[in-house]
């Protein structure tokens, strides 16, 4: 058995690298927030945050007022995030429960190929989402029309069914079979009895799949391609989309789209800072490292 000394020394040693990992992964946001103050990005360089003298809101001011509406690209990415996230554990969350609790012949070998699917890159399959987008008749200048291009694709992600079906394998199978004795149909036993035990895992997989779809840019991008030309088309476009518009808009050296950067970060961070007890408890319960 390990001894008290050994035990206290492997976490010393766990907290220094997890502290050291922490602040190589901040630095590069708070040089982000920083430089968004600054007239560009090359004043007070070796400087975090811009001296007294430097200090501007310019760039936040121009990009509010400017030709960029920010504010609907992030009304756009929102509204995609949510929808998509709602639907995708509605499928993620039913598809796991028949994995787990239904008996049927080759559930296993389903799942085994559903997961490998996790091993194809999205730009492999990037012109093929686009010619079937085409094919349907969703890629035009309407709102509904360019939502459900976006909300749909998203619907087949193999990684929140991974975490609640793991989760699901957890909850004692004479649980379910006790309530199949007592009569309750199978919707009964995923609502009343499997869905409040699952809740924790269920909503790590709503964060990652809210965050997947918000910063997501391959699939905005291909389906914004019919319409990147007209002025509806600027308004239609998601966040990650947007940003890419304005970098390409900006002389090198603007810092206005590291403003728009931050200002697309505040909605991740609160996200995060609410559900953070959610997600190391829903990663941790489902044995994910």
């Amino acid at each position: 058995m390990r001894t008290k000394k050994s035990i206290l020394t492997a976490r010393i040693i766990s907290t220094v690298c997890l502290t050291i990992l922490g602040v190589l992964w901040i630095i590069p946001l708070i040089w982000a927030v920083g430089a968004s103050f600054k007239p560009d990005i090359y004043t007070d360089a070796n400087q975090f945050f811009p001296s007294i003298e430097n200090f501007t809101w310019n760039n936040y001011a121009f990009l509010l007022g400017s030709e960029y509406p920010i504010f609907r690209w992030m009304l756009n990415s929102l509204i995609i995030a949510s929808v998509q996230t709602i639907l995708y554990l509605i499928i993620a969350s039913f598809a796991a429960y028949a994995l787990v609790f239904i008996k049927w012949k080759g559930k296993n070998i389903v799942f085994t190929i559903i997961l490998s699917s996790m091993m194809i890159p999205g730009i492999a399959t990037f012109l093929p989402n686009y010619e079937l987008l085409f094919n349907m008749g969703l890629l035009g200048v309407d709102d509904f029309r360019y939502y459900l291009a976006l909300i749909l694709p998203g619907l087949g992600g193999v990684f929140g069914l991974f975490i609640i079906r793991s989760f699901f394998l957890g909850i004692p199978n004479e649980l379910i079979e006790a309530c199949k004795v007592d009569g309750c149909s199978n919707f009964q036993i995923f609502f009343k009895v499997v869905l409040p035990m699952g809740k924790s895992a269920i909503f790590v997989s709503a964060i990652f799949a809210f965050l997947g779809s918000w910063n997501d840019y391959l699939m905005p991008t291909q389906a914004s391609l019919l319409i990147q030309d007209s002025k509806e088309g600027n308004q239609l476009i998601t966040l990650p989309v947007g940003l890419a518009k304005l970098v390409s808009g900006i002389s090198g050296g603007d810092a206005t789209p590291l403003a728009g950067a931050v200002i697309s970060a505040i909605p991740v961070m609160v996200v995060y800072c609410f559900a953070q007890k959610y997600i190391i408890e829903g990663v941790s319960r489902t044995g994910i490292k």
